[in-house]
């Protein structure tokens, strides 16, 4: 493992880190129900990110809980999914977004 954490912190990281994401996800879809088009649909690509970065780190906490001591490490491994996610969907939204704006005004 790259990271470990001292016994009795993990829970601490996890609830402020797992936290954090949890919060970043309900601020995009309250953010994005009222937004313009390209901005929800980066929005939701952001939430399918975070998810695709929570999910599978909980899923192998759950099947096997000795692993929850090394999270950082294995949160940096399917961090890979989300930043493929950021930087084939959310991106091009933004991107087309100020495009538009940069040519069409609001």
């Amino acid at each position: 493992m790259i990271f470990e954490n001292q016994p009795g912190i993990g829970v601490w990281y996890g609830l402020y880190y797992y936290g954090l994401l949890f919060v970043a996800i309900a601020y995009a879809y309250a953010r994005g129900k009222n937004a313009k088009k390209h901005i929800r649909r980066s929005l939701c690509s952001l939430i399918v990110g975070y998810v695709l970065f929570i999910a599978p780190t909980t899923f192998v906490n759950i099947i096997d809980p000795s692993t929850i001591i090394g999270i950082p490490s294995i949160m940096c491994g399917f961090a890979v999914l989300m930043a493929v996610v950021f930087a084939g969907k959310v991106l091009p939204e933004y991107v087309n977004e100020k495009w538009c704006l940069c040519f069409f005004g609001r």
